[in-house]
């Protein structure tokens, strides 16, 4: 079961790669991974929650750690197809909110 987690924490690690929201580099063998400065803030804040900082390595992330990129990178495909939307004021709000669009809903009264 480990193996498919560090599948997956990878594939949403390059997703947020090929999105320029996270570098990787070479430390002594180690993979070291940056989240750049076009993180979207309701992500840097949904990470920051989690424990993870801006710099960090696969071996050191939790289990609930991995499990938080899966889900970041899911909620975005979910933004990027309209589904939802991502309203995150740091003055005002702990934490980012989730609400469904117009197309989302239609969608999600289709599922059931």
């Amino acid at each position: 079961m480990k193996l498919f987690k560090r599948l997956a924490v990878k594939a949403a690690l390059k997703k947020l790669s090929e999105k320029h929201l996270v570098t990787e580099r070479n430390v002594e063998g180690t993979v070291e991974y940056t989240l750049t400065d076009q993180v979207p803030e309701w992500m840097q804040k949904t990470f920051a929650l989690g424990g993870i900082g801006r710099s960090f390595t696969l071996k050191n992330l939790t289990d609930e750690q991995k499990d938080l990129f899966e889900v970041a990178c899911g909620v975005t495909d979910l933004q990027n197809e309209g589904l939802i939307e991502i309203k995150y004021d740091p003055k005002t709000e702990d934490e980012p909110i989730l609400s469904l669009t117009e197309k989302g809903r239609q969608n999600a009264n289709k599922i059931l």
